[in-house]
């Protein structure tokens, strides 16, 4: 492409010419030399080309590619495809990606294009190449696709366009772009089980980088069930297995694959089922349409609102706007049904939109604006007819906040509204039926305090909303999960057990170490496993039949997660005691206070439970997250030394337990120099202040 070419578009979109005389002098000036058998040629002047890798060379190419684009667009509508409702949607432009949507009848029909093509390419110097040019022919002649292939155009069944493989159905569309999908994942997996990652790291990594790969694909067109099953089983497999000498090599598994998609404080990976991804995504489609024909002057134009109500009009279902505005999920999934054969895509995001309403229903927060007609709670032995419904519609009774008794401050009560028979005297049976449905909602007991009256159903607020509905409807998702788990499966067991646990919210809260960002992912792995009582220990192996009994190779007691880590009397029990000390020591230095000797409990040891002798002394938080992180990385260092043990270190006396302390101690120290950021001084400062009490006992 000629730089004359580049600044004349320049000029015709009416860039200032101060502008485009900075892009003459700094972007488009350059200067190249051959060199042959290492000697360099004289300068050349570069009079051609956007300069690749210059930051602005792709607005550049766009800029001088606009006129060709242009005349694509305004002088081929005539054999452009136009749908059975009479749009015509026109070439699809990205960068050097055209796409064409024709309907011909005869190959020639294409020559005026192709002249086209080559009239910009004498005029700016970009070579076309024809010969890359391929067509997916649906609905065509034979004959016609040899005329194709003669005129140097492939005619191959599946075509490539932005990562999508376009095939002649959408059938065939999804199953070669999820078959040319499959390589790039297992790819990624081998990549991501080859090192020796940690579970928390391998979680991230599904969340960032293998399921990331589907994305462009469930935004753009529907999925199968089929291809969700094995995407979930390449998640699975991720998690599970690792690459040893080029095999696949399975591990233990430490988390159960209902729990894997709830969040770390009930015992899950917050990795979200991929049906759960994709059809949030479908939901931002929704959210698109509903904002383009809300804001056309916020949002970039599109044909999709136009595509959705063609597809809505021709299966004889009520608008989009209609349907958000006025009904809840029943009627949301009647109408899924109704445009499956029509459009897969919107269908799927029809039935989405019924999941995250129906939810909606029975949530505490929301369930008062909750659209009547189509309520999952109606009795289905007494549905409301056609007629019923559009009486209410008439009346603008939406929600079903306004079938309760309204009370003198705005607020509802349970009870029928008074109101209805005055404004539908003569519709008793609706009357009836909306009162069936108050009844089944208030044996939810969903509470009626601060519930004030909204002008639209919950469909149509949340679309209206600004933030992401796909990242919030995961997270919807996960909070209805933790709400039926309510906490991980070690809080019963360590109850059926008779090992100590603290209240359930504590024990919830424990998990929040995984949230502290100095920590390493490895120390969070082991202290996520501490909590769900999944470390491997000699109790496991016995119980596995692996090991011939369960007992501690120290002190001969059952081993446990919870002998090893506080309750071993020839290891832990000094371990822990001797930290109190030397922890009580510090904070006498570092507050000028007088500290009653700190006695560590498994509520601090296992649950993460700061010590209240540490919280009234340090003031400073940062410190106190210190001494958090410290206690973390010294049930590891346990874990380690277990792992790890020789003969030698059968018996250790308190000397080499300080020993392991200051080990612990000085790793945390250069990991924060490590780290090294203003908000690590007074930790380092609190740590070396340690490091000292310590080696003074040694």
């Amino acid at each position: 492409m000629s730089h004359k070419i580049i600044i004349q578009a320049l000029r015709a979109f009416g860039v200032p010419e101060i502008a485009i005389m900075a892009i003459q002098h700094y972007s488009l000036a350059g200067f190249a030399y051959v060199e042959v058998n290492g000697r360099k040629g004289i300068l050349i002047s570069v009079k051609t080309g956007s300069g690749q890798g210059d930051p602005i060379s792709s607005i550049l190419f766009l800029v001088a590619t606009e006129p060709l684009n242009r005349a694509l667009t305004q002088n081929f509508r005539h054999i452009m495809y136009t749908t059975e409702g009479n749009l015509t949607v026109g070439p699809i432009l990205f960068a050097d990606d055209n796409l064409n949507p024709l309907a011909v009848n005869e190959a020639n029909e294409l020559q005026p294009i192709i002249d086209t093509y080559n009239q910009y390419t004498q005029v700016s110097g970009l070579n076309i190449n024809i010969r890359k040019t391929t067509a997916l022919c649906i609905n065509t002649s034979r004959e016609t696709m040899d005329d194709f292939n003669l005129m140097g155009i492939e005619t191959p069944l599946i075509c490539k366009h932005l990562g999508i493989h376009l095939g002649g159905t959408i059938e065939e569309t999804m199953t070669a772009t999820m078959e040319n999908t499959e390589a790039k994942r297992i790819k990624r997996r081998i990549l991501g089980t080859t090192p020796p990652t940690d579970l928390l790291h391998r979680s991230l990594l599904i969340n960032t980088a293998l399921v990331p790969i589907y994305n462009h694909i469930f935004m753009a067109i529907p999925f199968q069930s089929e291809d969700i099953k094995a995407i979930h089983k390449e998640i699975l497999d991720f998690l599970w297995t690792k690459q040893r000498d080029g095999e696949t090599v399975q591990k233990r598994r430490l988390v159960a694959k209902d729990r894997i998609s709830a969040s770390f404080n009930r015992g899950g990976l917050q990795v979200p089922h991929p049906a759960e991804t994709a059809e949030g995504l479908q939901l931002n489609l929704l959210q698109k349409i509903y904002n383009r024909e809300r804001l056309p002057g916020r949002f970039p134009p599109s044909f999709l609102p136009q595509i959705l109500q063609e597809t809505l009009e021709s299966s004889g279902c009520m608008t989009f706007v209609e349907h958000l505005e006025n009904f809840g999920p029943e009627r949301w999934e009647r109408t899924a049904k109704k445009i499956k054969n029509k459009n897969l895509l919107f269908s799927q995001a029809f039935s989405a939109m019924a999941k995250l309403l129906r939810i909606h229903e029975t949530d505490r927060k929301t369930w008062h604006a909750a659209a009547i007609d189509g309520h999952s709670k109606f009795n289905k032995l007494l549905p409301l007819t056609r007629d019923e419904s559009a009486t209410l519609r008439r009346h603008n009774i939406i929600t079903v906040y306004q079938i309760f008794s309204i009370n003198d401050v705005g607020g509802i009560e349970d009870l029928i509204n008074p109101e209805l028979d005055r404004i539908m005297p003569n519709d008793q049976a609706i009357t009836q039926k909306l009162n069936l449905l108050r009844t089944s909602l208030s044996r939810l007991r969903l509470g009626f305090r601060d519930k004030r009256h909204v002008q639209l159903a919950s469909a149509g607020l949340l679309l209206r909303g600004e933030n992401n509905l796909s990242r919030f409807y995961r997270k919807l998702q996960r909070e209805v999960k933790d709400g039926k788990l309510k906490t991980a499966p070690a809080y019963t067991t360590r109850r059926n057990d008779g090992v100590y646990y603290p209240y359930a919210d504590t024990f919830n809260n424990a998990y929040a170490i995984i949230k502290l960002g100095s920590l390493p992912s490895k120390t969070k792995e082991t202290s996520f496993q501490i909590l769900n009582r999944t470390t491997w220990t000699n109790n496991k192996a016995y119980k596995s039949r692996m090991r011939d009994d369960p007992n501690c190779d120290l002190c001969g007691e059952t081993e446990t997660i919870e002998h090893i880590i506080y309750n071993c009397e020839e290891y832990s029990i000094a371990l822990w005691k001797e930290f109190g000390q030397c922890l009580t020591a510090t904070l006498i230095e570092y507050s000028g206070d007088e500290i009653p000797v700190i006695q560590l409990t498994p509520l601090e040891i296992i649950f993460n439970k700061i010590h209240p002798s540490v919280t009234i002394h340090v003031k400073e938080k940062s410190i106190i997250m210190t001494i958090v992180h410290l206690m973390q990385e010294i049930k590891r260092d346990i874990l380690y030394r277990r792992m790890n043990r020789t003969e030698n270190q059968a018996r250790l006396n308190i000397t080499r337990t300080r020993a392991h302390l200051l080990s612990t101690s000085r790793k945390t120290l250069s990991l924060f120099e490590y780290q090294g950021t203003k908000n690590f001084i007074d930790s380092i400062n609190f740590l070396k202040s340690l490091e000292s009490t310590i080696i003074a006992r040694i």
